[in-house]
This record gives structure tokens, C-alpha cells and sequence, in this order.
């Protein structure tokens, strides 16, 4: 399990990968230079041609050899088209362009409108605004503001759990949220708001990972207790490769670090800042 998300870099991957590659032929235990140079590009995150980021990165996290992550990215054995590819031309097309796109609701459609879909000249509907649409597509589904202060004058608190590799929305993004709000609360964000990634877990759940956790019990705690999470006790269900597993979440940047004991129970964890 990769506990330190941002210290498993590609720079760090990519020889691994590369020592991988295969000599001849394709082959099982082995990578081609496309494979290995696909991933690389996918998790570096879209750019334009000029090389501008257009969202984060992904994290280099083990889940992504999960079945709940090639679902949506490449699909199943057996003809399962990439769940993105199925639902992305509409969600594209009608969600998150303004001014929406007419797209027809064919799969081929979606696809096309997808493949023709240019980073440089229509990127920026992403974030662009109308006066029949107002806000933006991405404000909307991302939830990007960082002005909270009325919220935290409420006494309101957020819990944020995701997924270390989550295929469709980047853990990365929501940590450089959370760090931006860290930066208007003048580094205070943690006495009201906490992001906890879950190393290995795909979307929701799933993956190698201890995903099962009780995110809504941490957050009323807190509120209706005064009890901020200091960690989120969490379990592997039957699907992951180590059923029965417990590991402590640990609120970002905090992570989990081993002392001793049992590798699979929680209490031999400690939740303590990343190591340099």
C-alpha cells in the first residue's frame, strides 16, 4: 500500500516501468513502450499545447491495477467499453461545456464528439460562463471555492475522504483544493476542514485498499461532539487482496507510518507527518 501519495513520483515509477519493458514480443509480465508511455501520459493529467495543466495529476497508487479502475478507463475483458468513454461524451457534451453541446445519445457519438474534443480551443468552455449559465461546469461539479468562512462561522466541518486511485476525479485535485483553503484560512483549514485519501481505493470503494470507514460517524463527532478526526479507523473488505485488514485514514498531509506489531491491524499505526 502507498501510504505517501506524493512522494511516489513518476520520476520515481518510471524506471520501474521501464525495466519492465519487454524485449521482444508483447508478453505477460512484461510492458510495451506504448503501455508504458500511455499510463505515463494519463496520469500526468490533460495539457494544452502549450504545456498548461488543465487539472491535476493522478497518483501513482496501486489501485490503478484494480478491476474498479480499468473499468473506467479501458474496460473489461469481454467487450466492456471504458465506462469514461460511455458516459463521457454526455456528461462532456451536456454537463461540463457551456454552452452545453448537442451531441446525439449514440455511444459512437460520444465517442466521436470526445476524440474531436480539442484542448486549446475548447478546453476553456470548462470553466467559461454565459448569462443563461452563470456559474461554470467545473465550479459546479468540482465545488472549487475556496471561501468557506461563512461555513466555518457556522460551525460547520467537512470530512473528505477519496480515493487514492480514483480513475475519474484526482485525489491530487482535491489535495491542492484543500491546500488552497489551507492558504485563505492562513494554514487554520484543519480546525474545520480535513481531506483523508484512502490509499489503493478506486471510486467510492473498491480496489486494494481498507475502504471500508465510517466518514459520516467522524464528521457528526465532530460536530455534535466537538471530537475533530485525528484518524478514521478503516477495514479491508473481501475483495481486496488482504480481507479483514485494518489501517488507520490519516488527514492530509499526516500519513500512516508503522511502529511495530501486525502489518494488518490499525493500532500499530500512527497517523504523523510525511517523511523528507
Amino acid at each position: 500500500m502507498v501510504q505517501d501519495g506524493r512522494r511516489c513520483t513518476t520520476a520515481r515509477v518510471r524506471p520501474a516501468l521501464d525495466a519492465k519493458t519487454c524485449s521482444g514480443a508483447k508478453a505477460d509480465g512484461c510492458l510495451s513502450r506504448d503501455q508504458i508511455d500511455a499510463l505515463v501520459k494519463s496520469l500526468a493529467g490533460p495539457r494544452n499545447s502549450k504545456g498548461e495543466a488543465l487539472y491535476a495529476d493522478w497518483s501513482w497508487d496501486i489501485g490503478i491495477g484494480d478491476m474498479g479502475w480499468r473499468m473506467w478507463k479501458i474496460g473489461m475483458p469481454g467487450g466492456m467499453d471504458a465506462i469514461n468513454v460511455m458516459l463521457g461524451g454526455s456528461a462532456l457534451s451536456g454537463l461540463f461545456v457551456t454552452p452545453p453541446d448537442t451531441v446525439a445519445g449514440d455511444a459512437a457519438s460520444g465517442q466521436r464528439y470526445q476524440i474531436d474534443f480539442n484542448l486549446d480551443r475548447d478546453a476553456p468552455k470548462i470553466f467559461g460562463t454565459t448569462k443563461e449559465f452563470p456559474r461554470s461546469g467545473w465550479d459546479l461539479v468540482g465545488a472549487q471555492s475556496t471561501d468557506l468562512e461563512r461555513f466555518r462561522k457556522h460551525g460547520g466541518k467537512i470530512v473528505v475522504p477519496h480515493g487514492g486511485s480514483d480513475p475519474i476525479f484526482s485525489v491530487n485535485d482535491t489535495i491542492n483544493w484543500w491546500q488552497r483553503v489551507d492558504a485563505s484560512q492562513k494554514g487554520n483549514a484543519a480546525s474545520f476542514v480535513r481531506v483523508f485519501p484512502v490509499p489503493g481505493m478506486n471510486h467510492c470503494g473498491q480496489g486494494p485498499s481498507t475502504s471500508d470507514y465510517d466518514a459520516l460517524g467522524a464528521v457528526m463527532a465532530w460536530v455534535e461532539e466537538g471530537k475533530a478526526p485525528d484518524r478514521i479507523e478503516a477495514k479491508a473488505g473481501s475483495a481486496s487482496p488482504w480481507p479483514g485488514r485494518t489501517r488507520p485514514l490519516c488527514p492530509y498531509p499526516k500519513v500512516a507510518h508503522y511502529k511495530s506489531g501486525d502489518l494488518n491491524r490499525s493500532e500499530n499505526f500512527v497517523c504523523e507527518a510525511p517523511a523528507n
